[in-house]
């Protein structure tokens, strides 16, 4: 199951204009963040400049079950490095 934003659970849309820009989309069906080419103009909120904001938008923090107390977000702690 998904619990991110809304938007992340629209197909890609081009947009339509004429450029040609690199972008990336949620795809909540494989659950994971594919690059698409943006048109420029119009399309839809599932639209990124990079993997990373894809990511951080849709995926990141979530885990993709229901527990009693239902949805659990999570963080990850960074390890400190020793010298």
């Amino acid at each position: 199951e998904f619990h991110g934003p809304s938007w992340c659970l629209t197909p890609a849309d081009r947009g339509l204009c004429h450029a040609n820009e690199s972008r990336f989309y949620y795809n909540s069906v494989i659950g994971k963040c594919r690059p698409f080419t943006y048109s420029g103009c119009g399309g839809n909120e599932n639209n990124f400049t990079s993997k990373k904001a894809c990511f951080r938008a849709c995926k990141k923090g979530f885990i993709q079950r229901i527990s009693k107390g239902g949805l659990i977000k999570t963080k990850r702690k960074r390890k400190k490095q020793r010298v």
